[in-house]
């Protein structure tokens, strides 16, 4: 029996590329490439079936592996003095302007 992180590591990496399938064949250029788009819908194909049985291997293996379920973390930057007195004498300083 395989590791759960393993699985699950497979099920991300799979759905990844299912999504980059979707979007080619939304996008213009998989409407005018017949034979890419062909291949890309029969490698589709493949990737959806495996991916199911991954997901039927990991709901065997137990309850679900909870770095799926598990939030981003947030960092907050901290700045040193020194960074943020060089920020504040950048912002107060007239001759650089944000321009867009």
């Amino acid at each position: 029996m395989r590791n759960k992180g393993i699985i699950a590591k497979e099920i991300v990496e799979l759905s990844e590329i299912r999504s980059a399938y979707n979007h080619y064949l939304g996008s213009h250029r998989g409407l005018t490439e017949v034979e890419n788009t062909t291949q890309v819908q029969h490698n589709k194909k493949i990737i959806t079936a495996a991916l199911r049985v991954l997901y039927v291997e990991l709901e065997q293996s137990g309850k679900a592996v909870s770095a799926l379920k598990a939030q981003p973390a947030i960092k907050t930057v901290e700045y040193s003095a020194l960074e943020r007195n060089a920020i504040l004498h950048f912002n107060r300083d007239k001759r650089f302007t944000i321009t867009e």
